[in-house]
């Protein structure tokens, strides 16, 4: 009898360090889940298996705080970011390089996603020509109170109305006003041949490269 209560003992020793062990183990594992669970782009949403675009929270690298984003789940395979739309002229584009830096507007209208977000580009990508390569990549970013373009002497977005990555000044100016002709305007500038074609409607969206 004695020999069989040291035994039972033993088994509930056994029993009690597996339960430990995997309270502890489940515990060092959650983390990790969470952290991967969690968004960063439209992209790993995809990935989780979600296809239908709208409106996402995502959570940004170095950030505690989450982003809410449009998600293009359909344009060529989906998993896009949405960091910039103009459609109706509703949101004004000419304002701050706060403004900017933060963002503005509506993710399902009008917007601007913000300069602290989109400086996580690696790449762009579209399908009317690349007007941001000829003369806007390794500029600094300028607004009207902003001046960070490539000319000496004139401030380029107080000029087109607009905040962007001018030199001296635009080949596209995508932030202009909207419904206004001429260099104002939103244009960009490959689209048509070069013709300074006044546009209405445009979307700039980022995914991981190696899917473009």
């Amino acid at each position: 009898m004695a020999a069989l209560t040291a035994l039972v003992k033993e088994m509930k020793e056994e029993i009690s360090a597996m339960k430990s062990a995997m309270v502890s183990g489940f515990t060092s594992v959650c983390p990790l889940i969470a952290a991967q669970t969690k968004p960063k782009d439209c992209r790993d949403y995809q990935l989780l298996g979600r296809n239908v675009s709208g409106v996402y929270n995502i959570y940004l690298p170095e950030s505690k705080e989450k982003t809410q984003v449009y998600c293009d789940m359909e344009t060529e395979g989906g998993g896009w970011t949405v960091i910039q739309k103009r459609r109706d002229g509703t949101q004004n584009f000419y304002t701050s390089y706060n403004d900017y830096e933060v963002g503005f507007g509506n993710v399902t209208s009008e917007h601007w996603l913000g300069n602290k977000n989109i400086y996580t580009i690696t790449r762009y990508s579209g399908d009317a020509g690349d007007s941001l390569a000829f003369d806007h990549n390794g500029h600094g970013f300028s607004t009207a109170d902003h001046d960070k373009d490539g000319s000496r002497d004139i401030n380029c977005a107080q000029k087109h109305h607009g905040g962007y990555w001018y030199s001296g000044c635009f080949k596209s100016n995508i932030n202009g006003l909207w419904g206004k002709p001429g260099e104002q305007g939103i244009i960009w500038g490959s689209f048509h041949s070069w013709q300074m074609y006044v546009l209405k409607e445009t979307t700039m969206m980022i995914r991981p490269t190696a899917l473009n």
